[in-house]
């Protein structure tokens, strides 16, 4: 009883933690508008009739479909218990398997909350608990892989050696990776090299059999996202430009998430226990791969996360890699040197969570939850109705009366404008952020994200100067007035002209034309190249770089 009271302690803290910082981020509803479209028969997508993926984690959205079908929650509610829930199911698979490991060495120890009370005392995690996006899903997924390997390795202990090839559901769920998030394609390379090593398998046919089943999820979803969406990333990493270097932004990341929480305090101190692991410990490769795998994750994303940027919401990108760091530590036993290390952690658990807090926003970087609390007015903004303040709500509360009445129009953010006569949707509306207000609109109404995370043409945009993360590409009202109305004139001839030619025309016809067999290989062999295409921001500049000079 009192082995399971120390385990729990973290999760219920955390838990209580997370509650109380309950809150949905209007990106959240870019999941949920995708997962209405679904329902409504229009796919996943975004938008009817154009297929952009607009989610960065598949996984989630097909959780969140799911969830919506059978339970009688709003789609808001679901997202924030199942984001609690998965938090502490990851925490929870964390510290069980790190209590295989250490029941490997040392059978019936006690063990004690060491990582774990990292994590429950983070200001972060508990925000990121709940806001709607992917995270919890990341935190179950990473502890679920590690309780996973840590398990083969116990019982590989207890089976004096006798080694077959990782069982099914294992290799299956670490190949989960890329659809809980494309750059968590990191960990499950690590975490398969921790598989065969513990499990190595006696055949080549066994290992053969393991890398596919590890490889038929991810495989089959990146061959559906390019026959479908024409794209090998989701539209989410061509806004946010995944491929490109930005380690001044990122240093300024990494500072903002470490500093005032002062992590350096217990990271160290993780680090020095790790280390005195491995040097009292056995030589044994089994264990020196299932304490370094995740580890070595955590560092490699860490430092790619780093290198592309981070992100504008306070430390959320960085949270996976401390996760995972910590996952072979979650718990120690509690003698000798141990004691001074678990101390050390309670002591900084404590000053954490009761009084270091983030910072004040930056240009770049912003406490996402404070942010939405001061714009909505609400201490918890749950659900739609929530974020009634926010000019979001209020253009697709517009969109809804423009649909009801019948009156086909453009509504840009100052004004509206007729519809062109070959536009197919009965409303058109650009937002800002394209969350709330395109969570309200109508399924059949085609909403215009300004910043391209749903768009396909604006998450192509160059990006002329480096800002604020996710904020740097902005489609013009010159490009939305050319594809969406009859107007003629010098702002909207260069873009109608531009889309009319080369890759663009290809881009639009890709995703927005029919979709049979054979448009479907045409997608895979168009996917890389429209991957990779980028359009200057000015329809006057692009219109000569797509057409080549022709009028």
């Amino acid at each position: 009883m009192l082995q399971l009271l120390l385990l729990v302690a973290p999760a219920a803290l955390l838990a209580i933690m997370a509650w109380q910082h309950r809150w949905v981020g209007d990106d959240a509803f870019i999941n949920f508008r995708v997962v209405r479209q679904i329902q409504a028969g229009h796919g996943p997508v975004f938008n009817a009739g154009e297929r952009v993926e607009a989610g960065t984690s598949p996984l989630w959205i097909m959780i969140l479909f799911a969830a919506d079908v059978v339970t009688p929650l709003r789609l808001e509610w679901i997202a924030v218990v199942l984001g609690i829930g998965l938090t502490i199911t990851g925490l929870m698979l964390a510290q069980r398997g790190a209590w295989h490991i250490v029941q490997a060495t040392h059978p019936g120890a006690l063990v004690v909350p060491f990582g774990a009370l990292l994590l429950a005392a983070l200001p972060p995690m508990w925000d990121y608990a709940t806001s709607g996006l992917e995270m919890g899903l990341a935190f179950a997924w990473l502890g679920a892989c590690f309780w996973g390997l840590a398990r083969r390795y116990h019982r590989s202990i207890e089976s004096a050696g006798d080694r077959t090839r990782p069982p099914v559901w294992l290799c299956i769920l670490i190949g989960l990776g890329p659809l809980v998030r494309p750059d968590f394609a990191i960990f499950s390379v690590v975490f398969v090299a921790a598989a065969f090593v513990i499990d190595p398998g006696r055949r080549r046919a066994e290992r053969g059999y393991a890398v596919a089943a590890m490889l038929a999820l991810p495989l089959g979803s990146e061959l559906f996202r390019m026959g479908y969406y024409a794209s090998l990333v989701p539209n989410t990493a061509l806004t946010k430009e995944s491929a490109l270097v930005n380690w001044a932004q990122g240093w300024r990341y990494l500072q903002n998430y470490g500093a005032p929480y002062w992590l350096w305090v217990p990271l160290l101190v993780v680090v020095v226990v790790i280390v005195a692991i491995l040097v009292t410990g056995t030589r044994d490769a089994r264990r020196l791969a299932i304490l370094g795998a995740p580890v070595v994750g955590a560092l490699l994303h860490a430092v790619y996360v780093v290198r592309v940027g981070g992100d504008f919401m306070h430390a959320r990108l960085l949270l996976p890699a401390t996760f995972a760091a910590i996952l072979p530590v979650s718990v120690l036993v509690f003698r000798g040197w141990s004691r001074v290390a678990v101390t050390t952690m309670i002591l900084w658990a404590l000053i954490c969570a009761l009084s270091l807090r983030a910072p004040f926003p930056t240009v770049t970087i912003t406490d996402e939850r404070r942010f939405w609390q001061r714009s909505t007015k609400h201490e918890h903004p749950i659900t739609v109705a929530d974020f009634r303040a926010i000019p979001g709500y209020q253009k697709g509360t517009h969109a809804r009366a423009l649909e009801a009445s019948g009156t086909r129009a453009l509504a840009l953010l100052q004004a509206d404008v007729p519809l062109g006569s070959k536009v197919k949707q009965p409303v058109v509306v650009q937002l800002g952020s394209a969350g709330v207000g395109g969570y309200l609109a109508p399924t059949d109404a085609y909403v215009i994200d300004t910043l391209g995370l749903a768009d396909p043409i604006g998450s192509r945009l160059r990006i002329e100067e480096r800002g604020r993360p996710g904020h740097e590409k902005e489609l013009l009202q010159p490009w939305m007035l050319a594809r969406f109305t009859d107007a003629d004139g010098p702002q909207t001839t260069p873009g109608r002209r531009a889309l009319g030619c080369g890759e663009l025309r290809e881009l639009l016809e890709a995703t927005s034309g029919p979709l049979g067999f054979t448009d479907i290989l045409r997608n895979l062999a168009w996917a890389p190249r429209l991957t990779s295409l980028r359009i200057a921001r000015e329809p006057i500049v692009a219109e000569p770089e797509l057409c080549g000079g022709k009028r």
